[in-house]
């Protein structure tokens, strides 16, 4: 009796062991890391724009609810590591959060009528680690080439109007390697949008979100291009904002 109960034993820790280890492997998914850096750029997007719409109450409750938005994927991605043995990602991750949330709830726009270009720079090189860091993390699954259409999409947008809230077009403020160049990224979103239109040819729901991604695209691409010709923030925003919800609607 004495050995079955030790056999039993041994039978019950060793199903332990590999149900442990295998929690120590899981991984947050890459779509997820994904997900929150597309909040990230929407979050800089929100906060230019409410410095663009000079402090307008409505703009700063957009902005908020970007932030809650970013805040629920970061919240989601810890859960899902609780179990990791990823400390040196979470410690990191947790540290430039809480910093990048407070800079983005600091926009002085509506107390001094300005932005503050310091805290301006703080929260774009935040912005830029915590992308960087998330792009090092090993993740399960593969990336979203539709997610990654998004994000593009919501970069470009956030530096748009990062350059037409700045009096002086973003000098004060370009410190880092955040900023990216009109000139190369219309080009490659427009490559990276030929691609998933002819991925997804086939696909009737994907396919109809692509085809109007591609008419809202057109409507703002010549503005990207020619940004210091002819700049018209609220309406790259706007058209920005409906890519990305048509893209989240159909995103795997």
């Amino acid at each position: 009796m004495l050995l079955i109960n030790r056999g039993f034993y041994r039978l019950v820790v060793g199903l332990a062991a590999l149900l442990v280890a295998s929690m120590s492997f899981a991984a947050v998914e890459a779509t997820d890391l994904q997900e929150l850096e597309l909040n990230i750029w929407t979050v800089r997007s929100g906060y230019y724009l409410y410095s663009v719409m000079e402090g307008d109450k409505s703009y700063g409750e957009l902005l908020q609810d970007k932030i809650a938005k970013a805040d629920a994927s970061y919240r989601s991605i810890i859960s899902e590591l609780d179990n990791d043995d990823s400390s040196d990602f979470l410690q990191q991750l947790a540290g430039m959060w809480s910093k990048f949330l407070d800079l983005a709830n600091k926009n002085t726009i509506a107390e001094l009528g300005y932005t503050d270009s310091y805290l301006a720079i703080d929260l774009n090189n935040l912005a830029a680690d915590i992308i960087k860091l998330l792009h090092e993390q090993n993740a399960e699954g593969n990336k979203s080439d539709l997610l990654t259409l998004a994000i593009k999409s919501q970069r470009m947008t956030s530096e748009y109007l990062s350059l037409a809230a700045a009096p002086d077009g973003g000098t004060s403020t370009g410190e880092g390697n955040i900023r990216i160049d009109f000139d190369d990224a219309v080009p490659e979103f427009d490559a990276l949008l030929a691609a998933a239109k002819k991925k997804y040819a086939n696909d009737d729901v994907v396919n109809r979100a692509l085809l109007q991604i591609d008419r809202k695209w057109r409507f703002i691409r010549e503005s990207m291009v020619k940004f210091y010709e002819d700049s018209v923030p609220f309406l790259v925003n706007r058209y920005s904002e409906q890519i990305v919800d048509l893209i989240e609607q159909v995103a795997e």
